[in-house]
C-alpha cells in the first residue's frame, strides 16, 4: 500500500474536461521538455508519480491510495487552523474571511484524516481481491470551492450564516 496524492493530476496529460480526475488519468506527458516543466511546477507531484512508476515495475502487487488534500488532526499545512479562527473569532480579526481573490472559486478535494486511518485499517485487515490489486484509489470529497468548504465548516460551528468572504489584502514585508 502506497500513500500518494491527488498531486500526481498535477503533473500529468492534460484531460480536455471539467470532470474531477480519475485514476486513469495519471499519464506522464509524452514529451521529456513537458515531464520537465511539470516538475519544476510540481515537484512533490512528480516525485509521487515517480514512486508510483517504480512500483507498477515491481514485482509485488500494489493498492495507491490518492489523497485530497488531508484535514484534521496533525495536518502540518494548517490550512483548516486559519478558517476555523476566522469563523469563531472574524469579528476581533477585521470580520470576514481574507481569502486570495484567485481561491475563492479554486475546486479543491479533501479527506478527513481518520477517515484515511480507516481506509488503511481496512486494506490491511482485509487485503483486497486480485482484481482490486495494481489499481490506483482516489480517496476524498467530490471537488468543490473553497467557499463550500468554509459554509460547511461555518454551519458545523452552528454559524448562523456565510461569513464575508473579502479579498486579501496584499501584504509587503519589511514594511
Amino acid at each position: 500500500m502506497y500513500i500518494s496524492s491527488d498531486s500526481v493530476y498535477e503533473v500529468s496529460e492534460l484531460v480536455g474536461d471539467k470532470r474531477p480526475s480519475v485514476e486513469t488519468d495519471a499519464r506522464r506527458p509524452q514529451s521529456p521538455s513537458d515531464v520537465q516543466k511539470m516538475k519544476a511546477l510540481d515537484s512533490y507531484g512528480h516525485h509521487k508519480l515517480a514512486v508510483e512508476e517504480v512500483l507498477q515495475k515491481g514485482p509485488m502487487p500494489y493498492v495507491f491510495l490518492r489523497l485530497a488534500d488531508v484535514l484534521g488532526e496533525r495536518d502540518s499545512t494548517q490550512r483548516l487552523w486559519p478558517m476555523l479562527l476566522w469563523l469563531r473569532h472574524g469579528e476581533m480579526l477585521g470580520g470576514g474571511i481574507p481569502v486570495a481573490p484567485w481561491l475563492v472559486h479554486l475546486r479543491t478535494s479533501y479527506v478527513y484524516v481518520r477517515d484515511v486511518a480507516t481506509a488503511v485499517r481496512a486494506l490491511l485487515d482485509s487485503p483486497p481481491s486480485p482484481e482490486k490489486l495494481n489499481q490506483a484509489y482516489n480517496v476524498g470529497t467530490t471537488a468543490g470551492t473553497l467557499l463550500d468548504l468554509i459554509s460547511a465548516l461555518a454551519k458545523g460551528l452552528g454559524a448562523a450564516g456565510l461569513p464575508e468572504v473579502r479579498a486579501m489584502e496584499r501584504v509587503e514585508l519589511g514594511k
